[in-house]
């Protein structure tokens, strides 16, 4: 079936009415708000869905397709001068690790223990010959 009678839609807004009532919050209106109907094609909606489809693909796309128009002078300047900035302190990190290892190769004697030496020395293995017996 597809029409109803006006009773039937009377019968099925007061069932609705009951709900509403039995779920209402007193900052909410007496009466249960309509739900709101869509009385458009099915053509209209599919091409209202289209077309916001095809805007957000297009606007995933926008940044991508500008054209570059470089730097000017006080955004080159200031780039330039947290390269600056950043070079000194890699080279300032650099001299500090030069000296720690200066000291800590001053004060630790260069000498390889024997034990160590005899470990590497046993490690190594040498290719044999093979003999072929006839």
């Amino acid at each position: 079936m597809q029409f109803i009678s006006e009773k039937e839609v009377d019968e099925i807004k007061a069932k609705k009415q009951k709900e509403w009532e039995q779920v209402r919050r007193s900052d909410q209106p007496l009466e249960r708000p309509e739900e709101a109907i869509d009385n458009r094609t099915l053509y209209e909606k599919l091409k209202a869905q289209k077309n916001q489809k095809q805007e957000e693909f297009e606007e995933q796309f926008k940044f991508k397709n500008m054209i570059y128009k470089g730097l000017n002078d006080e955004e080159a300047v200031f780039l330039q001068q947290l390269a600056d900035k950043r070079a000194q302190v890699e080279a300032e990190t650099r001299s500090e690790e030069r000296e720690e290892l200066q000291a800590y190769r001053d004060a630790v004697p260069n000498k390889v223990p024997k034990s160590q030496l005899a470990l590497i020395a046993g490690s190594i293995k040498t290719k044999r010959k093979r003999y072929a017996y006839s």
